[in-house]
C-alpha cells in the first residue's frame, strides 16, 4: 500500500489534465498512488487518464456512471484511499517536484499535525502571480499559540495540501452531512485543524493554484450570484462559534479562541470576496456554490455531528 494517495476529481478537464498528472508523475517522492475520479466527462479526459494508467501503475482511473456532482466526486476520491496521507489535486493545478516530499516530511516530523502545508501561489494560467501565501513558522509553539496565529491568516487553499487520511475522512464526513450556507466546504474542513493548532508547515515545495477564464465559476457564476455575502458570513460565524462552544478545552482557552475567531471570520470573508472578482478552477470554485451541496440538516452544527468528529 502506498503511503500517500492523491485524489484527482475531474470533469471535462482535458485542456489541463495532462500537465497536472505529469507533474504528479515526476514528483521526487515516489511512494504514492493517484486516483483519478472522472465525473462522467464528455471530452478527452478518459483517454488522457487511461494513457497515464497504462504507462504508470501508480495511476488508477475511475469513471462515475453519471455526473454525481463535484462534492460527491471529491468525497468518493477521499474515501477510496487507504493510505496514511491524502491530498486532493485539482485537474488544472500543479506543484513543484518536491512538493509531496516536503509535505510528507513536515507531517512525519509532527505526529500530532492533521495537515501539512507549503507555500501556495495563486496565479493566472499565463503565469502572472496574484498572491503568494507563505505559511507561518510554528516551530516551538504550543498548539494554543499556533491556533492564535493560524486563525489570523488566509488559508483557504490549504484544503489542497496534505492531510492525515483518517482525520480528513472524519472531518469531511462531518462537514458534508449537512446542507451549508457557510461559503464552502474548504474553510469548514480546514477549521478543525487550525482551531486545534494541529498544522505542520514546510518552507520547501510550492503548490500552484491556477486561475483561468474557462473555470467552472466563470461559466456558472450565475448559480451563486444571488447569494448575499452577509448570509455566508453570518452562517460561517455561527458555525465557528458553535464548534468552539462544544469542543473540549479549558474555559480560558475557549475565550481566547472566541476572540481570535472573530478576526478569523473577517479574514475568510475578505478571501471569499476575492473569488467573486476572479475565476478559479472547477475543483476549487464548486466549494463556494450553495446550490451544489448535499441536502442535510441545516447549516448549524449539531452536537451529534460534533460528537462524531474525531481528529
Amino acid at each position: 500500500m502506498s503511503r500517500v494517495t492523491v485524489g484527482v476529481p475531474v470533469y471535462n478537464g482535458a485542456d489541463f489534465l495532462q500537465e497536472s498528472l505529469e507533474c504528479l508523475r515526476t514528483q521526487t517522492y515516489d511512494d504514492f498512488e493517484v486516483l483519478i475520479y472522472d465525473n462522467a466527462s464528455t471530452d478527452a479526459t478518459p483517454d488522457i487518464a487511461k494513457d497515464f494508467c497504462a504507462r504508470d501503475a501508480r495511476f488508477k482511473y475511475f469513471r462515475q456512471k453519471e455526473n454525481v456532482g463535484p462534492l460527491n466526486n471529491f468525497k468518493d476520491a477521499l474515501f477510496a484511499a487507504n493510505s496514511e496521507y491524502f491530498c486532493w489535486r485539482a485537474h488544472d493545478d500543479v506543484s513543484s517536484h518536491d512538493w509531496l516530499a516536503s509535505t510528507v516530511e513536515c507531517l512525519s516530523l509532527d505526529k500530532r499535525a492533521l495537515l501539512g502545508v507549503s507555500k501556495v501561489i495563486l496565479e493566472h494560467m499565463g503565469g502572472d502571480k496574484i498572491r503568494i501565501d507563505i505559511p507561518p513558522n510554528l516551530k516551538g509553539l504550543s498548539e494554543v499559540n499556533k491556533a492564535k496565529i493560524l486563525l489570523n491568516i488566509k488559508m483557504l487553499d490549504w484544503f489542497y495540501c496534505l492531510w492525515r487520511t483518517k482525520s480528513l475522512k472524519s472531518i469531511f464526513h462531518f462537514t458534508s452531512q449537512y446542507r451549508t450556507d457557510i461559503w464552502g466546504i474548504d474553510p469548514v474542513t480546514i477549521f478543525p485543524a487550525i482551531y486545534s493548532g494541529r498544522v505542520a508547515t514546510s518552507n520547501n515545495g510550492m503548490l500552484y493554484i491556477r486561475v483561468h477564464k474557462n473555470a467552472w465559476s466563470y461559466i456558472h457564476k450565475k448559480n451563486y450570484k444571488h447569494i448575499q455575502q452577509w448570509q455566508w458570513r453570518k452562517a460561517y460565524s455561527e458555525h465557528v462559534m458553535n464548534v468552539i462552544e462544544k469542543i473540549n478545552v479549558t474555559e480560558s482557552h475557549r475565550i481566547q479562541l472566541q476572540e481570535t475567531a472573530k478576526q478569523h471570520v473577517n479574514i475568510i470573508a475578505g478571501s471569499m470576496n476575492i473569488w467573486k472578482l476572479i475565476t478559479r478552477s472547477p475543483a476549487q470554485t464548486f466549494l463556494m456554490a450553495k446550490t451544489l451541496f448535499l441536502p442535510g440538516t441545516g447549516h448549524k452544527t449539531s452536537s451529534k455531528h460534533l460528537n462524531n468528529l474525531t481528529i
